[in-house]
């Protein structure tokens, strides 16, 4: 998995806990508090929709990126897949 990957699970385990700790606070608090825990519960679902998108667009950068490697650098790209595969192909047939 690459880093974005990785860091996008990261951090919407992030925004998972910090829910489940809001929740947690808004059936503890009084009915006057509650009105912070909602505004916090605002602010934190608001953060999270940022990230999200600013790694959606970092994603998309990636992808297009890599699509474009592999339009100017085609015959690379074919040798490389086709050495792979030899090489999945030699391994696999050793384990049996």
């Amino acid at each position: 998995m690459n880093s974005t990957a990785d860091q996008l699970l990261s951090q919407l385990k992030k925004v998972v806990e910090d829910l489940e700790g809001l929740a947690t606070t808004a059936t503890s608090v009084g009915a006057e508090q509650g009105a912070a825990v909602t505004d916090r519960l605002k602010e934190a679902l608001a953060g999270a929709r940022n990230r999200i998108h600013d790694l959606e667009h970092s994603l998309q950068r990636g992808a297009k990126a890599t699509d474009s490697y592999v339009h100017e650098n085609a015959w690379t790209s074919i040798a490389v897949a086709a050495a792979i595969a030899f090489l999945v192909g030699v391994l696999s047939r050793h384990r049996d």
